[in-house]
């Protein structure tokens, strides 16, 4: 796997911004980043509360930043679901990357995962619906 998974925090937050800012145009109307100090620092309290969690997908051969993974409403036990949303900053033209981070949150959590449109998706245990084919993904 080309990337890893690293929780979001405060040194990253310069990087963020800047990623957030160059991206604009591929986010809109689809995704709203944090896109301020205030706001990147609102959106890592929110990942302390109870039924978040946030990840940034992160290369590991240079450490720079090439998306962010959001998991809300998580529901544990035997439903075991979460609504999962993700972005990636501009990278490189074609690039899914980022993506491998998708999949190892769907390991990590031992959940199959939903893609539903741009942007999000909805993660379910044992429920698979995936419009677009990527490499190790099954469409259906």
């Amino acid at each position: 796997m080309r990337v890893r998974l690293e929780p979001p925090g405060p040194r990253r937050e310069r990087e963020f911004l800047g990623a957030v800012r160059r991206s604009r145009s591929l986010h809109r109307p689809w995704v709203a980043p944090p896109s301020t100090a205030a706001s990147y620092r609102a959106y890592l309290r929110r990942l302390r509360a109870p039924g978040h969690d946030g990840y940034f997908v992160v290369l590991r051969s240079s450490g720079v930043l090439v998306g962010v993974i959001n998991l809300s409403e998580i529901v544990r036990g035997p439903f075991r679901s979460a609504y999962l949303g993700y972005y990636t900053k501009i990278y490189r033209s074609g690039d899914t990357v980022w993506y491998e981070g998708v999949q190892e949150v769907s390991v990590r959590f031992a959940v199959r995962v939903a893609l539903l449109f741009r942007g999000a998706a909805w993660a379910l245990a044992g429920a698979a619906i995936v419009p677009v084919q990527f490499e190790g993904w099954e469409h259906v």
